[in-house]
């Protein structure tokens, strides 16, 4: 048995559809060749649209990028700043800190 993959099963399916349709109907010549010119008129109106709303969607990645850029990294970069002068200025105070804890203890273990 052949294996189809779903493209390939889903023209399939598309091509005896039609087929099918074109078969059962009971419609002129003329009534079916307006059918499919409306089909295809219809199907040519919704690609320029997804074509439309593709060039949008790429716009706006474009308008993200560029906000990303100009606001997210510089404030990044100054939350990283801002962390590098917090520890930088809490270093002195947490050693004095741990001076104070260690005189602490030693200062319990003599009462004890």
């Amino acid at each position: 048995m052949a294996k189809f993959g779903f493209g390939k099963g889903l023209l399939m399916g598309a091509v005896l559809g039609t087929a099918y349709v074109l078969l059962t109907t009971e419609k002129t010549g003329k009534e079916r060749q307006q059918g499919i010119a409306d089909y295809f008129k219809d199907l040519t109106h919704q690609t320029n649209n997804v074509s439309d709303s593709v060039k949008e969607f790429q716009s706006a990645l474009v308008n993200l990028k560029q906000e990303v850029e100009q606001t997210l990294k510089p404030t990044i970069a100054d939350i990283q700043q801002s962390v590098t002068d917090f520890e930088f200025q809490a270093q002195p105070r947490l050693e004095q800190i741990n001076e104070t804890t260690e005189q602490l203890q030693k200062d319990l273990e003599q009462f004890s």
